[in-house]
Parts: structure tokens; C-alpha cells; sequence
């Protein structure tokens, strides 16, 4: 019995130290400056990027959306996530979007989000908010990239 417990608690501490490497793992994928995932598409004069994630950690989607946000070109990502039990959204807006595009994450998340029963907001360059688990992903992306300038900025 004893023998039993020893193992148990291994194996235990052998899952805990798999799982905080695939979480480390899964951030560095997520956070590389290359194309990574998300579906990418020209809006006006920004580039539109989204992802579904699925069941995640909000670390990863984190990594993910500043890696997106931290590049040099007018930029507006979206990315939504299962955390928790919970559908977690984050939107960001990079510097040359902000500046050049005129793009306002937190703007545009708060008109997003409560046309499907959400809420959220933020700052020009970074939103966040939660949604209702029943919310049809493709229609929020649709409806997101709506909401964004078709102008060509300055």
C-alpha cells in the first residue's frame, strides 16, 4: 500500500512537471514573431488576424496576441478561448495600427461584445472580455472584421 502511494505521488509530480512544459512549449510556439496560427486577412489598410483556440490557458493566448500585436505594420488580432469553463476573448491592436489605422481595440471589442450578449473593453491597444460558451465563432469574426475601417488610414 505504501509502494502504491509512492507511485501515485510520482507519477502525480511527473504529470504536474509534463504539463508546466507543455505550457511553456505551447507559449513559445504561439509567441514566435513568425506566421504562426490565426487566419489572416487585409482590412482597409490593416491586416485582420484571428484565432480559436479552443480549450486553452489564457498564458498562451496571451503570448500569442502580443507576439501579433508587437509587430511592425498596422495590425488588429482577436483571439477567443475556453479558459476555465469560461469563453475568454482578448483583442489588440498594434502600435501602427493605433497610429496609423486609427484602430481602437477597446473600442471596437465593447460594440463587438455586447452585440453577442458579452462584455468587455479596454484601451486603444488591448482588450479583453468574456462571451457566452454558446456564441458562434465564425459570426463574431465576421461581425469583428466589419467593424474595422475599410479607410487606408493616413
Amino acid at each position: 500500500e505504501e509502494d502504491a502511494l509512492m507511485g501515485l505521488e510520482q507519477l502525480l509530480n511527473q504529470n504536474s512537471t509534463l504539463q508546466k512544459e507543455l505550457k511553456k512549449v505551447k507559449e513559445q510556439m504561439f509567441a514566435t514573431g513568425s506566421k504562426t496560427v490565426g487566419e489572416e486577412q487585409k482590412v482597409g489598410a490593416a491586416t485582420f488576424i484571428t484565432h480559436n483556440f479552443g480549450n486553452t490557458d489564457r498564458d498562451i493566448m496571451s503570448s500569442w496576441i502580443d507576439a501579433q500585436k508587437a509587430q511592425n505594420r498596422p495590425v488588429f488580432v482577436i483571439g477567443l478561448g475556453n479558459v476555465n469553463g469560461k469563453l475568454t476573448y482578448i483583442a489588440a491592436a498594434s502600435k501602427k495600427a493605433v497610429e496609423e489605422s486609427q484602430l481602437d481595440a477597446g473600442k471596437i471589442s465593447k460594440k463587438l461584445l455586447s452585440q453577442f450578449g458579452g462584455r468587455g473593453g479596454g484601451k486603444a491597444s488591448f482588450a479583453q472580455g468574456s462571451l457566452p460558451a454558446d456564441v458562434d465563432v465564425r459570426q463574431l469574426f465576421q461581425k469583428a472584421k466589419e467593424l474595422l475601417p475599410k479607410g487606408g488610414g493616413k
